[in-house]
């Protein structure tokens, strides 16, 4: 069935590729534009050598970072992201984010609501949510005891990452939706996986409380990754919205005809993760865009059908460059697996969480075009 949606989805994520010029703020920085707008959440990772990944999101404040690659808590940096403007963002000369001639990507979503949220055991310290989009950021302080924290977004999320930001500790990663039929249980709310490395899904009485997530609040229960009292904590929350975020999963085959997954739209940013197996490096969260790696003139947002390969992937548990993998190509209403391996495609269960270029069928059903 296509997709509607009411709105773009180029004005809620955007992936922008830059070229850091290592100028410090003083100077003047660098100053980056194209995101299209004022961006709440912003995931930088360098292209061209192996830096590790950087989050930067309004309610932690600028300058302010955590990385999906490592456990550490929240950093300060003067040089890093200093603003965020109305098209873009504003950098110093922090090399992990602006070395002189290294390329980057930034993965950009907007927020915007930053009052009125009520209900829940726990208040955010701060937060901006996106009722249309159905996506938010939220800071908040653990109590060391079960609770619930109100979202706002009006629709049950299916993906929350959260990481303590005041100590050391790995992100837990809630993901529901996704069909749990290769194990006993079906709430995702008893299970976690963490980004930060490659571990497979593992049960977990008390990350989230053994509760999912509901159109208003998400629980958290007393694990230190999540609920420590006194401590802080940053979460990201996503909500599927037919046209624009779909979480979902698929078994693989272990062939190179692999599995179709429908998606309803084309899509611009892809999260996959075996979530059955884990260890080696090469089973970690491999992370892809229309805007960079493929075969074919994908720099401009531009599609190749039929020669619109995957041919560049980071991994989010690992500080690597841009890596040469042949094995995801992005429809027009979804994703094909074009290679076999542990990574993507072997019989295992895979998860996935994607981010739309363009809906199937735009507002007032007029048909949806590749941009």
């Amino acid at each position: 069935m296509a997709q509607y949606i009411d709105f773009k989805p180029g004005d809620y994520y955007n992936t922008t590729l830059y070229t850091g010029n290592g100028t410090a703020i003083g100077s003047g920085g660098n100053a980056v534009t194209g995101v299209g707008f004022s961006a709440d959440l912003t995931w930088i990772k360098c292209r061209s050598t192996g830096q590790g990944h950087q989050v930067f999101s309004s309610p932690q404040g600028v300058t302010k970072m955590v990385w999906p690659d490592d456990a550490g808590a929240q950093a300060t940096r003067a040089e890093s992201l200093t603003a965020w403007g109305a098209d873009g963002f504003t950098f110093g000369s922090d090399g992990d984010v602006n070395t002189n001639t290294d390329t980057y990507a930034s993965f950009n979503w907007y927020g915007g609501t930053t009052t009125g949220l009520t209900g829940g055991d726990i208040t955010p310290t701060a937060y901006s949510i996106n009722t249309t989009a159905c996506q938010g950021i939220y800071t908040y302080t653990g109590t060391g005891s079960n609770a619930t924290i109100a979202h706002g977004l009006g629709k049950v999320p299916t993906l929350i990452l959260v990481k303590c930001t005041s100590n050391a500790g790995s992100w837990s990663v809630y993901q529901g939706n996704v069909g749990y039929n290769s194990g006993a249980t079906t709430a995702a709310g008893d299970l976690d996986m963490t980004l930060d490395d490659s571990n497979a899904r593992t049960p977990s009485s008390d990350m989230w409380n053994d509760t999912d997530a509901t159109s208003t609040v998400f629980t958290v229960g007393t694990n230190a990754q999540t609920n420590t009292n006194t401590y802080t904590y940053v979460a990201y929350v996503f909500c599927d919205v037919p046209g624009y975020c779909q979480t979902g999963a698929y078994k693989g085959n272990n062939n190179s005809d692999g599995p179709f997954q429908y998606l309803g739209f084309q899509p611009s940013w892809l999260m996959i993760k075996n979530r059955d197996s884990g260890g080696p490096s090469s089973y970690g969260w491999a992370m892809m865009t229309d805007q960079y790696g493929m075969n074919g003139p994908a720099v401009d947002g531009s599609l190749d059908f039929g020669t619109n390969y995957v041919t560049g992937i980071f991994y989010a548990d690992q500080v690597n460059a841009i890596q040469s993998h042949v094995g995801f190509d992005l429809l027009s209403n979804g994703f094909k697996i074009r290679q076999s391996g542990v990574t993507q495609n072997s019989t295992d269960f895979y998860q996935y969480t994607a981010f739309a270029a363009q809906p199937l069928v735009g507002k007032n059903e007029t048909p949806g075009v590749a941009r």
